[in-house]
Parts: structure tokens; sequence; C-alpha cells
């Protein structure tokens, strides 16, 4: 594999290499619920974040993924839970944690760490229930606002503050207030800690905060030695040679695998993790054989298992990803023609095939892109529809249960309408989550300018421009997360074999630079859809 340093080549216009973008703190508030009952009354769920909220309710001595105390002891006393079948701040079970106290005085002061490895990456957003805030009376007899101070340090060094002024009564649920802060989905920082005090004792329940990586571990496209960074796996078709990069933030490193491509045939045309042991595996499809072949990967040491079954050129392979939330990669296929679209799907479990389902549409499309597209953990087909007729280019959404796609609906935007045909001028590049929420976007470029679709609920939420002016001479090849944040950038190969970068944060390019030369007789695993 020949690697040099990069010569002349034009570059991706506005961008001096690894340029970092400001912090977005004047994005930030800090949301308050009074009344609060359950984690539907958050308002993460208004936030769109319901579904990577992660809520510790000690109810257990150990405390959730990515969660470190400070002090407070756990009390069994005023907990907002339904302990006792009724939500009403007296059962014996349910537990709060207890800050300061009134005999001797002790003023409640307490600070929530959170562990970005851990989570996957920081939170952008946190809070607390406070289920006792009393104590104190006016003159005229009634409750007294007591205030709880909010202090939240960032992880780039910067702190905020808040004051809230509460009351919530001893042994009443009703009044709970539920008091945090967000930072807003286009931060580039997250929460690193919370500091929470008062001037008098206070009870809190149900602390909460996002986390990408807190409900199990995640999912493994592209990672191939277990270190949580993207990786870049490389096939030479002339040589029957492969290697890996390893790239951190510019720096290549890497080598080749432990064994080569079979046949000068074979292409590798994905990536994912087919066993759920943390490390990408590769799949290689060999054009006259007809065979696919999964390399179990450990960094570039590979071993090879063929699976006995002929797959025509007519299939295209469209994905190589988890559809049903075992993290295991599995092979979805489509084949269109004569009228209909069929979809194949191999369930997998390390190199074997599980189970094999075979699902026709009576429609025609043209393209097709798997992702997870809401907060479960099945995935979703967006289909993309060809033809002349007046739906011609519109999206098309399905739902995997198992391996079986459900019949396609016409994809909704935020308010609830069919989002408009794409224009054949816009091409969609593929699926990647840029910002971390556990949930894909969509890349599309057209007319010189790459935008990232927001996508929510199985919905297109919002649509912004990431650039424009990249030009015909940059092709999309890659959506990689090389530094471990969970937010997918984007990788590009020059025509004469230069690669550049772009790690992304939803919209917005927070480092841009470039990274090896190739020679362009190396290739990438195919871009599916």
């Amino acid at each position: 594999m020949k690697i040099s340093s990069l010569s002349s080549r034009p570059a991706l216009v506005g961008f001096s290499a690894f340029a970092l973008s400001a912090t977005v703190a004047s994005a930030a508030t800090f949301p308050r619920f009074d009344g609060y009952r359950s984690e539907a009354d958050s308002p993460a769920a208004a936030a769109g974040l319901a579904g990577v909220l992660v809520v510790d309710k000690f109810e257990t001595p150990d405390r959730t993924l990515g969660l470190v105390v400070s002090s407070g002891s756990v009390v069994g006393a005023n907990s907002v839970d339904f302990d006792d079948a009724s939500l009403d701040g007296t059962g014996t079970t349910g537990k709060s944690l207890q800050l300061g106290a009134w005999f001797p005085f002790q003023a409640p002061n307490t600070t929530l760490g959170f562990n970005a490895t851990d989570l996957g990456a920081p939170p952008r957003f946190a809070g607390v229930v406070v289920t006792n805030a009393s104590g104190v009376e006016n003159p005229d007899g009634s409750a007294a606002l007591i205030p709880v101070t909010m202090t939240v340090y960032m992880t780039d060094g910067t702190s905020m503050q808040q004051v809230f002024n509460v009351a919530s009564a001893e042994n009443d649920a009703s009044d709970d207030i539920f008091i945090g802060v967000d930072l807003g989905a286009d931060a580039t920082v997250g929460i690193d800690s919370i500091n929470i005090s008062a001037t008098t004792p206070i009870q809190i329940d149900h602390i909460q905060y996002t986390g990408v990586a807190a409900f199990g571990p995640q999912f493994v496209r592209d990672d191939h030695n277990g270190d949580g960074r993207s990786d870049v796996a490389w096939f030479y078709e002339p040589g029957r040679k492969s290697a890996i990069w390893n790239v951190l933030p510019s720096t290549v490193s890497g080598g080749y695998t432990s064994i080569n491509p079979g046949s000068v045939d074979s292409d590798l045309v994905g990536t994912g993790d087919v066993d759920a042991d943390g490390k990408a595996d590769m799949l290689w499809y060999n054009k006259v054989s007809k065979r696919y072949t999964i390399w179990k990967m450990d960094g570039v040491n590979a071993a090879a298992t063929e699976i006995v079954r002929y797959v025509g050129t007519d299939w295209v392979p469209i994905a190589f990803t988890d559809i049903n939330g075992d993290r295991k990669a599995d092979c979805v296929f489509r084949r269109t023609g004569d009228g209909k679209t069929e979809i194949a799907v191999w369930l997998m479990d390390g190199p074997s095939i599980v189970s094999g389902v075979l699902t026709s549409f009576p429609a025609t499309y043209t393209a097709a892109y798997v992702g997870n597209f809401d907060s479960d953990a099945a995935g979703e087909l967006i289909l993309r529809k060809g033809g002349s007729a007046i739906d011609a280019g519109a999206l098309f959404i399905s739902q995997f249960s198992g391996a079986t796609p459900s019949a396609p609906t016409r994809m909704l935007n935020g308010l609830g309408s069919s989002e408009p045909a794409l224009s054949s001028a816009f091409q969609i590049e593929g699926a990647a989550d840029t910002d971390a929420d556990g949930i894909d976007d969509l890349i599309v470029r057209g007319n010189d300018t790459i935008s990232r679709w927001k996508i929510a609920s199985s919905a297109v939420q919002a649509k912004s421009d990431i650039f424009s002016g990249t030009g015909s001479y940059w092709t999309i090849v890659g959506f990689p997360d090389f530094d471990g944040d969970r937010r997918r950038g984007i990788l590009f190969r020059g025509g004469n074999g230069e690669t550049w970068s772009w790690n992304l944060n939803g919209a917005t390019i927070i480092r841009s630079g470039a990274l090896n030369t190739v020679d362009p007789t190396w290739k990438i695993a195919t871009k599916q859809n």
C-alpha cells in the first residue's frame, strides 16, 4: 500500500486543517417542570432525548452507568416512584437522596459527575427532581421558597450557574420539581459535572442525563481493534491485498491484514461486528463464485469463513449492520425489477445465518438506506421511489421486525406532513448519527452542497447545510467516528487518491483536514444503498 504525503490537490474550500469551532454556550437553557410525576414529564422528552435518557431512581445500592454522586444519604422517604402502588410520597420502599441535615445543621451540597467514557459521550442534558424542600415558613405561615443552586461544569473547563426557587412539601409527591440544564442540540462541549447546593436540607430523586452507551454496548460498525474509534478498511483488487487504517485524529497508522482476499474477483462490501465482541468484521463478495465470506477481525488479524449460499450479482448488498437489536451485523440485500422491489435479509450469528427472509414490495425503489431512525433498538429501511410517477423521488419508511420489513409508508416531516419528493439532482449519500443522540441522520448531496437531515421518530425534523462548494472532485466514501465521541463525520476521497475528513457535531464541522494520499487502485469498502 503506497502512502505518501499530500501534494497539490483541490482543497475542500473554506477550511484550514483541523480548525475547531467555538462552543455554542448561548444556546444552553435551564428547564424546569413543576408537578413532576415520572420520566414522561422530563423536559428531555420535549427536546427529543427520551430515547437516550438515563434515570437513576436510587432504588438500588449501585448508581447507573456513568454517574458518580459525591455525597448524600439514600433514605426511604418521599420517593417520586410508585413504591407502594400509589404516587403519594408516603411509601416505605421508595428511595430518595437526602442532602444536608437539620440536627446538627449541615447545608446540602453534592456533585454529580458524568463519565464520558462509560457513556460514549458527555451528556448534553442533565437534571434532578427535588422531592422535599420544606421546613422554612414565611411570617404568614406559608411555606417559604428554598433557593437551590445548580452549577454546571462543562468539558471545556467553563461553567454556568442557575438558582431555582422551589418549595416541595414532605410526604407529598404531587409538588415535586424537575430542575436541569440542556446545552442544546448544536453544543460542541458536554456536561462534565453538576453541583447542587441549597440553603436548607433537601431531598432529590430521579437524577437524569443523556448517554448514548448507557443502555449497553453499542453495535460496532467500523472499529476493528476495539478502541472505540472508527478505522478505515481498504482493499487492492489487482494485487489481492487489504489493509486497515487506524486514525487518531489526523495521524494514520495500521497495516496489512494477516490474510489476503482469495481472488482478484473479491470486493470488500461492508464492515460490521457479526458476533458482538466489540470489533468490526469484514464482508467480502466474490463476483465469480457468487459467494460471500466473513472475515472475523481482531485488529489486522483475520480468520475467513465462506457462507455457502449462492447470491447473484443482481442482489445489491445495501447494509451489513444490526437490524434486530442484538448488536450483531446482519446482511440486507435489494433487487429491483419488473415493477417490484425485493428485500432479502440474513440474520447473522457470527458467520452463520440464523434465518433468512425474503420480502417483496409492489413498487420500484431505486435506492435503500438502512439505519436506526427512531429510539428503539430495531433498524429501519428508507426507500427512494423510482419511476416517473408524481411521487418519483419520494422517500418511504419501513420498520424491521426481526428480519421482516413492514410495508413502506410515506416518510413524514416534523409537522406530520409528507416529506416532499427528492429531486433527481440530490443524492442521499448514506445514514449516520452526527449528533450522538443514538438516531441516524441522512447525509444529502446536491447542487454542490452537502446537507444533514435531522431524523427523529422516523421523520425528517430539520435540514441544515453543512457546506457548499466541495465540488465533484471529492467523493463521499464513508461516515467514520475518528475521535470516539459517537458523532459520525464524513470521509472524502479525491480523484487522485487523496483522503479528507470532517468531524461533525450535527451540521457543524468541528474539525477538517487531510489524511494520507493512497493510490487510486486501493478502494474503501463499497458505500451501500
